[in-house]
């Protein structure tokens, strides 16, 4: 795997928020992790896997959580989870679990590239802000 020697952080200084979480950086050497429903995008952090209810993969899991069970117990209790209710119940409940545990979890994220345009236009106002760089574990201002 090849680490970059340098990260980089674009940041904005539009709020009261932005310009704290900055100079928190600057003056503690401290990081803010964001949670995802402070995100820019609103499509970040939204997760949703399907269930497919496949019977064969259903069957084996059942076999191994119930090594009891008799192969005629097995195919009724399938046919019954995988009603197509059941297969939507459960992944509502699924996607529902993962939604509650990334609120738990905030997210730093850092760039490679310190002259990303995408990077600029998002998350440093549009190319009028600032860029924080790490170099060898040492916070550096760059200002562009």
């Amino acid at each position: 795997m090849n680490i970059p020697s340098h990260l980089y952080k674009y940041r904005s200084l539009r709020t009261k928020k932005d310009r704290e979480h900055t100079l928190r950086i600057l003056t503690h050497n401290e990081i803010y992790f964001a949670k995802c429903k402070d995100f820019n995008d609103p499509f970040d952090c939204k997760f949703h896997i399907p269930f497919n209810g496949n019977p064969i993969t259903h069957k084996e899991k059942l076999r191994q959580l119930n090594p009891g069970l008799s192969e005629a117990q097995i195919e009724i209790q399938t046919r019954k989870e995988l009603q197509p209710e059941n297969i939507v119940k459960w992944e509502k409940e699924l996607n529902k679990r993962i939604r509650l545990e990334t609120e738990k979890y905030g997210i730093f994220s850092m760039s490679a590239k310190r002259d990303n345009l995408l990077m600029w236009s998002h998350y440093a106002d549009c190319h009028k802000r600032d860029l924080h760089g790490i170099q060898n574990n040492r916070w550096q201002t760059i200002w562009l």
